[in-house]
Formats: C-alpha cells, sequence, structure tokens
C-alpha cells in the first residue's frame, strides 16, 4: 500500500468498466521533480537577469534607482510570481515540466486554475519548503503540491 498513487482516483476502475472511464494520476517521479526543480532555478535566474536588464536599459536611471530602492525580498518575490504564475496558468508546465513531460493538475485530474497556482507560488516560499519532498513514499508531494490542491503528473 505504500506504494500506492496517493492522487489516485477513488472512481478508477478497470479499463472494461463501461460505467465509470476515468483517467488515474501518474504522478511524476522524484526524478523528474528534482530536474523540474533543476531547470527552474536556472531558468529563473536567467529570466530574472533578462528581466532586470530589460528594466534597467529601457527605463533609464529612473527605473534603475526604482530598483535600488525596492527591498530585496519584494524583487525577488515579484520576479518568482512573474516566472511561475504565467506559465503555469496558462499551460500548466514551466519550462522545466515541458522538458521532462509534466504538468500542473488538481489532485483530481482537472487543469490547475489561477488561485490554485497563486497559492502554489506562495507555498513555494516556504523555507526548507524543498526538503518536504525527501519524507513519504515513492511519490514526491511537495508542500506547494499539499497546500494547493495540486500535484505533478506525468503527461506521457
Amino acid at each position: 500500500m505504500p506504494d500506492e498513487n496517493p492522487f489516485q482516483s477513488p472512481f478508477a476502475t478497470s479499463a472494461s468498466d463501461p460505467v465509470v472511464a476515468t483517467e488515474v494520476l501518474q504522478l511524476a517521479t522524484r526524478l523528474q521533480r528534482l530536474l523540474n526543480l533543476m531547470v527552474d532555478v536556472f531558468c529563473y535566474i536567467g529570466f530574472s537577469c533578462f528581466l532586470t536588464a530589460t528594466v534597467a536599459i529601457l527605463g533609464g536611471e529612473a527605473a534603475i534607482r526604482a530598483l535600488q530602492e525596492l527591498p530585496n525580498l519584494i524583487y525577488v518575490i515579484l520576479l518568482y510570481f512573474a516566472y511561475y504564475v504565467p506559465q503555469e496558468t496558462l499551460t500548466g508546465r514551466t519550462l522545466a515540466k515541458f522538458l521532462t513531460r509534466t504538468k500542473v493538475v488538481t489532485t483530481d485530474g482537472k487543469p490547475a486554475i489561477f488561485p490554485r497556482i497563486v497559492g502554489r507560488t506562495l507555498c513555494r516560499m516556504i523555507p526548507f519548503e524543498f526538503v518536504s519532498y525527501l519524507v513519504g513514499g515513492r511519490w514526491p508531494v511537495g508542500l506547494h503540491d499539499k497546500f494547493s490542491g495540486t500535484c505533478v503528473v506525468s503527461t506521457r
């Protein structure tokens, strides 16, 4: 039982059952989740550098002063939201999830909507949130999955 998928639909039946035909979610593996994290961190850093340089170049001195006066934590949070929320809201995927063939859905397999993605992104900012993947069985479920009612599934 510990290796069972915790997000498997309670209504899932055999494929031969003509009455109920629900899809069983195949959760992303621990390796896929690790690759998602590593690739997204790399992409987030590149995105942050590009966006900061673009604002500084196009906005001139006034934009540079505004960036310098903005508290670093607020700026990082804004960049975090700018990276994750549009991608996961529009496609259910970040750049890393495209590479690993995974996507974000609700625990019942439906596309995750904007409020859930915002909650998911907020929960990613919990200190040491990444440690939540180290506990549990075969299926890695992070705090940002659990608290937002989402999961990452394989699209293969």
